[in-house]
């Protein structure tokens, strides 16, 4: 086995058509679980973080690496970007249901080496430069950390109007 099929798969992690598909499931499911300000923190977080970053895209319109395979632009990298928004979601959703604490700290650790993982297959596979991969993890981080404080805010607010 190659490598370069290894680090394909990893890329494949922060890759749209598989994300796309299991942050719907996700969502799906919180609703049928009536937890509807969790389904809408996977919406706005990961919808909205892909949005942004075609937004971004276009608006450094930063090269690949030369010699990469694919075309488009760099940065920020949107697989690093998918992949930081999409697992630190899983993190946040799931983590504080799992009672058991190696295993809490097991699905965390294993979150977080996902990330990794994504945006360094993609600087292996010469697709992007570490500059294109460390702006998509932080873009996307800084994106859901904006999310989640902006939800909680609204969420205080209705529950001080429902108190009045």
């Amino acid at each position: 086995m190659s490598y370069s099929l290894i680090w394909h798969g990893m890329s494949f992690l922060g890759n749209s058509k598989l994300l796309i598909p299991l942050s719907l499931g996700i969502i799906f499911w919180l609703c049928r679980q009536r937890q509807r300000t969790s389904a809408w923190l996977v919406f706005i977080g990961f919808y909205g973080g892909t949005l942004l970053n075609n937004i971004l895209k276009q608006l450094f319109k930063l090269p690949r690496p030369p010699d990469s395979p694919i075309g488009g632009y760099g940065f920020p990298s949107g697989h690093a970007m998918n992949a930081a928004i999409f697992y630190s979601l899983l993190i946040l959703l799931f983590a504080g249901k799992i009672k058991d604490r190696k295993s809490k700290y097991g699905f965390i650790a294993a979150n977080m080496l996902l990330i990794v993982l994504v945006g360094l297959a993609r600087i292996m596979l010469g697709v992007h430069y570490i500059s294109d991969v460390v702006g998509g993890l932080l873009i996307g981080l800084v994106w859901l950390a904006a999310v989640v404080w902006v939800m909680g805010r609204i969420s205080r607010l209705s529950v001080a109007q429902r108190k009045n």
